[in-house]
């Protein structure tokens, strides 16, 4: 990140840099479970955990080092605002919740399968549950808020918040059962055929472990969306099953 700084300061024409961050910036791995309630709230302004952002080598897991590097950089950009003298251009913080939709990288079901975020696998496939979920998001969605967040006039310098949030905003008081029954139930219902000869597999209780958090992005939402919302789990999951089934079918007529 420093050297992408210091080439972006050199190069005398960058006016902004868009930074993709993470949720795992606001979690020490030292508190273990966090729950799956998603009561509590992150948006733009959620503080970041100053004790992870503090951790130095030797370090207990990779995980605590992925945690540690995200609350870290998050940190180090935000003290950038201050500095004298003033970086020449200015800096976006985006942070997404897992990245869901379908990818043209991907032409066959089974590299599709193993590239599929763990939420889409666990609700399609009944495979294990993620240890970690800090909301979701559509590719679509989250490309458009980096994309975006780089117009100086809808986002003007004196305007850009700590991070801009790229996720599907969960409502009050809706728990991660209600939510994942939701897609369950659209999956049986929209995919009858492919889960009665088990091309899918509902995952009924196959949620993360750990989905503390659940999304209030109403600044991101009117400054990078114009005001418009974020695909939701179900639209998210549509997308990615119907992604995979028109795979699955191409490769069957192509045998």
């Amino acid at each position: 990140m420093e050297n992408i700084l210091s080439a972006s300061e050199n190069s005398g024409t960058v006016k902004r840099v868009v930074v993709t961050q993470a949720g795992a910036g606001f979690v020490n791995p030292d508190d273990g479970f966090l729950d799956n309630k998603m009561d509590k709230v992150i948006n733009e302004h959620t503080p970041i955990n100053t004790k992870v952002a503090a951790f130095r080598p030797p370090l207990l897991s990779p995980h605590h080092a992925y945690c540690g590097a995200k609350a870290y950089c998050m940190s180090f950009l935000n003290s950038l605002k201050s500095r004298s003298p003033p970086l020449p251009f200015s800096i976006v913080q985006v942070i997404p919740g897992t990245v869901i939709g379908p990818s043209e990288l991907h032409t066959t079901p089974h590299e599709a399968k193993a590239s599929m975020d763990r939420m889409s696998q666990a609700l399609l496939f009944n495979t294990p549950k993620a240890q970690y979920c800090f909301g979701f998001v559509h590719v679509e969605d989250c490309a458009k808020v980096h994309v975006e967040a780089l117009d100086e006039v809808s986002v003007p310098d004196v305007d850009i918040p700590e991070w801009f949030i790229a996720g599907g905003t969960g409502e009050d008081g809706k728990g991660i059962e209600e939510l994942w029954r939701e897609v369950g139930e659209m999956v049986e219902r929209e995919f009858e055929h492919e889960v009665g000869e088990g091309l899918f597999t509902v995952g009924r209780e196959n949620w993360p472990v750990n989905m503390p958090y659940r999304v209030e992005n109403e600044m991101t939402r009117r400054m990078v969306l114009g005001g418009g919302k974020f695909k939701s789990l179900v639209e998210c999951v549509r997308d990615v099953a119907g992604w995979y089934k028109q795979l699955d079918q191409v490769e069957k007529e192509n045998k």
